[in-house]
């Protein structure tokens, strides 16, 4: 082969190797820089697009930005929502990917845990040194959402007003539909322990008749976890000792039903999901206004018909 030639091949080889290192490297910076945002997500009460509108000095001093949100990727919110945060990493009238959470009682006044400038005509963030594709963000987030973030655990409780206290929705509703149970991956965290692992469950609709604790209404559809393994794990929460519940003596699940359902949210603001309190008092079925209390729910052994409930609770 000419000098020549063998000159042009070796520096073609040496081409094509430093473009696929670098490919490799931008890949890695990516998967990296992916995961940070992932642990940002987990963090995170509200991920949202959206535009700087206003910047301007706080009572302390420090510098406030206002964040006009365009499109909620996950949490609670609405586009037009406008958070405000302490930061000067914004750009008035720049477009920006925020994850932001915030305290349960001020929500406007919120704290950012990832600022990441967005081109809008290209459709990329930038996140630390990293460019990324929106599109590709969202894809990730989506398989995180698929994780249902579950309650740590499972009380029971021998009280009908512990009870009422302990759920945040009560209320009578129809079971619009049972799906079966499938397995189902959940992750549940308890101050540093997180723990992740697949249970039969099922993601029950129903609509809410009659609200007796909580913010829902007549007409409204919501769905609940459903999932009945939990009734081996469930601890009582006035002794703190486990509580043995058969399964065969859970109540049934009919499409069409009317029941009196007694509803967790779930610990994630990211999601919309609720959860039965537990399975033998998570809902009661009722024929007509007799309620069929399962074997086991000592909180109803007193109540034997609806008027019973709401006169047990009249004071709550």
């Amino acid at each position: 082969m000419p000098k020549g030639v063998r000159t042009i091949a070796i520096l073609l080889c040496v081409l094509l190797l430093c473009t696929g290192c670098t490919a490799q490297e931008t890949l890695a910076d990516e998967s990296r820089a992916l995961s940070a945002l992932r642990v940002c997500y987990r963090s995170a009460k509200l991920i949202a697009t959206g535009v700087c509108t206003r910047m301007y000095y706080g009572e302390n001093g420090a510098v406030l930005s206002e964040f006009r949100l365009s499109e909620v990727l996950a949490g609670r919110g609405e586009p037009g929502d406008v958070i405000t945060c302490e930061t000067e990493a914004m750009t008035l009238q720049a477009s920006y990917l925020c994850y932001f959470t915030y305290d349960a009682a001020n929500r406007a006044q919120a704290v950012s845990l990832a600022i990441c400038p967005w081109d809008t005509d290209a459709n990329e963030i930038q996140y630390e040194e990293s460019t990324l594709s929106l599109t590709a963000v969202r894809e990730d987030m989506a398989l995180l959402q698929n994780v249902i973030i579950a309650p740590p655990d499972t009380w029971y409780y021998g009280n009908i007003l512990q009870l009422m206290e302990a759920c945040t929705e009560v209320f009578i509703g129809r079971v619009t539909q049972v799906p079966a149970l499938a397995d189902t991956e959940f992750r549940e965290e308890s101050g540093s322990a997180t723990i992740e692992h697949t249970m039969p469950a099922s993601i029950v609709p129903v609509t809410v008749y009659g609200s007796i604790k909580g913010t829902l209404r007549y007409g409204e559809a919501v769905s609940f976890v459903n999932v009945p393994a939990h009734a081996a794990d469930m601890l009582d929460a006035a002794t703190l000792t486990a509580v043995q519940a058969d399964a065969a003596s859970l109540p049934a699940l009919r499409e069409g039903a009317f029941c009196i359902f007694f509803l967790l949210r779930g610990p994630d603001a990211k999601q919309e999901s609720y959860f039965c309190v537990n399975p033998l008092q998570g809902f009661i079925p009722l024929e007509e206004d007799i309620l069929l209390v399962p074997q086991g729910n000592e909180a109803f052994s007193s109540c034997a018909t609806l008027l019973d409930f709401l006169h047990a609770i009249q004071n709550v």
